[in-house]
């Protein structure tokens, strides 16, 4: 071969290697990268915004990857985060930040708590959003309003939860995101790639309520509902009458069904049997389609602990029974024996058991010497068939009823029917039956049968309201206008906390009581929460001396043949 061939055969192999060697560094990194072994597919990748990162850890502790599968966590920056999910390089991400790229997808599965809390007793009880943003700023104290880290959970019988537009921060409300101060937290997903068997398992999870209970470190609560007297006859009969069974809560109904249990005082029987008790004067009964009212409001439970539910003798307190029953309406205080008037309900929800019983102060009254006819149920003895009837205020009684009921439930409510009509402060003999109930075991003890509300007490770890007021009732003095909607939160240690609604009503019926009227209303409880008396000394078994008034019988014989209009 000529010089010449093999030099330029020469210098043209000397070009070719160095283009390979100019080449080769770009060639190693490429080959580099595309030789890096795959993630598994076994493998969750999940970026977590790092401002979640207390919350999200006690969260994620909780979660059990399925097996064969590994969940491998990246702590960043909320925008990071969802790059991340957009570059492929995570399969998930939890994050405040909303994603608005398109091809991903954030929606919220968790809420973070943003909750206000307000001393017990506070006139602040229900902010509109924008003023709840400004209380938000601050921590709240025994003296003022404010933010209360930790959410529901944190609540402690000295403070009371304080509504947004209407709404109460109970874990339910959380939860599901109702509460409006509460902050969604994102899942951040591509459209365009199926998740793994991990990153399913993983975003199913953080949907369900053990994800959130663990991300809020929450005890399971409940939430009660009370309100007081519920009387469907006479001049609300006439409403009912014209526009039908809803007409009586038709303003209120829902905050009344927004409740997990809802708990009231039925003043009123149902049905059409039954005659008068000879010289009562006064005699409530309703038509038995009012009784559907009950549960189109909420209402689980009634108390029929009173000095009314007997106003038409034995056959048409059996039918209310009936018609109670045939409506899922549960009732406690009455019964067609002593025994089962003296049973508690007992109503469980989210592992919550909350039991409720019912007494009558008016028990043994009677109003005509030929017919003696008392409102106190009786057991069957020898000779004497068993008196259906009411559960009496008896201590040695309540406190066996009380006892028995502790064993069975987390929350022990308890209802008396008692005290002097019209007047807005408890007598001493109250409150000393209310501290006694207490001491036996009761959480709560709420009253009835005074016809306007009374003081709210904090006694040991128990609450008492001494009288709800009327709700729905046809008096129309100003007292008997008033009245309240008691909201509870529960957990199995008892009660957290209670908010007080204010309620007016008007025409016969409720409606919330706002602006001026709410304010009014407010101002009234906190003053005559602060003039409950000293307890007086109990005296026996039966209870505090002169614990109801004992009114004598009628001297006028007249028996009207039609309930009074």
């Amino acid at each position: 071969m000529p010089k010449s061939r093999v030099l330029i055969a020469g210098l043209l192999g000397l070009v070719l290697v160095s283009l390979i060697f100019l080449a080769a560094p770009r060639a190693r990194g490429t080959m580099g990268k595309v030789s890096e072994p795959p993630r598994p597919d076994t493998d969750t990748v999940f970026y977590l915004d790092e401002a979640l990162q207390s919350d999200a850890d006690r969260m994620l502790a909780a979660y059990h990857a399925p097996a064969g599968t590994t969940l491998k966590v990246e702590r960043k920056a909320g925008d990071a985060a969802v790059a991340a999910v957009k570059s492929g390089a995570a399969d998930l991400a939890l994050t405040l930040v909303r994603p608005d790229t398109p091809g991903l997808t954030g929606r919220p599965v968790l809420y973070r708590p943003q909750v206000l809390a307000a001393p017990w007793l506070s006139p602040v009880r229900d902010v509109p959003l924008d003023e709840a943003r400004q209380l938000a700023a601050t921590s709240v104290t025994d003296k003022s309003p404010g933010l209360l880290s930790g959410g529901p959970s944190a609540f402690t019988p000295s403070l009371q939860p304080v509504c947004v537009d209407g709404v109460l921060p109970s874990l339910s409300n959380i939860r599901q995101g109702r509460y409006p101060l509460s902050q969604p937290i994102y899942l951040v997903s591509r459209d365009d790639a199926a998740p793994s068997a991990g990153a399913a398992s993983l975003a199913d999870w953080l949907s369900r309520p053990e994800a959130s209970d663990a991300f809020l470190a929450a005890s399971p609560q409940a939430t009660l509902t009370v309100f007081g007297d519920i009387m469907l006859a006479r001049g609300v009969d006439g409403q009912i009458g014209k526009y039908g069974v809803d007409w009586p809560f038709e303003q209120v109904s829902g905050r009344t069904a927004a409740g997990d249990i809802t708990f009231a005082n039925l003043e009123a029987p149902f049905g059409t049997t039954g005659t008068p008790l000879p010289r009562k004067l006064i005699w409530f009964r309703a038509r038995p389609e009012a009784a559907a009212a009950l549960p189109k409001a909420g209402v689980d439970v009634v108390t029929l602990a009173n000095n009314h539910i007997l106003d038409y003798d034995t056959p048409n307190f059996l039918e209310t029974l009936d018609l109670l029953d045939k409506t899922g309406v549960k009732h406690v205080g009455g019964g067609r024996t002593l025994t089962e008037a003296r049973q508690p309900v007992i109503m469980e929800v989210n592992g919550i058991r909350v039991a409720f019983l019912g007494y009558s102060g008016f028990a043994d009254i009677f109003w005509d010497y030929k017919y003696p006819r008392r409102f106190t149920a009786t057991d069957d003895t020898p000779g004497k068939p068993a008196v259906p009837g009411v559960a009496p205020v008896r201590l040695d009684l309540i406190q066996e009823d009380i006892a028995a009921a502790r064993k069975q439930a987390d929350v022990v409510a308890v209802a008396y029917h008692w005290g002097w009509e019209y007047t807005n402060v408890p007598g001493p003999d109250m409150v000393a039956l209310a501290h006694a109930s207490v001491d036996a075991g009761a959480d709560l003890v709420l009253g009835f049968h005074p016809h306007a509300v009374q003081g709210l007490e904090r006694y040991k770890n128990g609450f008492i309201a001494y009288s709800l007021g009327n709700f729905v009732m046809d008096q129309k003095r100003d007292i008997t206008r008033e009245s309240m909607i008691l909201e509870f939160l529960l957990q199995k240690d008892g009660v957290r906390t209670v908010n007080v609604v204010p309620v007016m009503i008007q025409n016969y019926r409720p409606h919330l009581a706002t602006g001026a009227e709410g304010e009014n209303l407010w101002a009234k409880l906190r003053r005559i929460s602060g003039q409950i008396p000293a307890p007086a000394g109990m005296v026996d078994a039966s209870g505090p001396k002169a614990l109801t008034p004992s009114p004598k019988p009628a001297k006028a014989p007249a028996v009207p043949a039609t309930v009074t209009p």
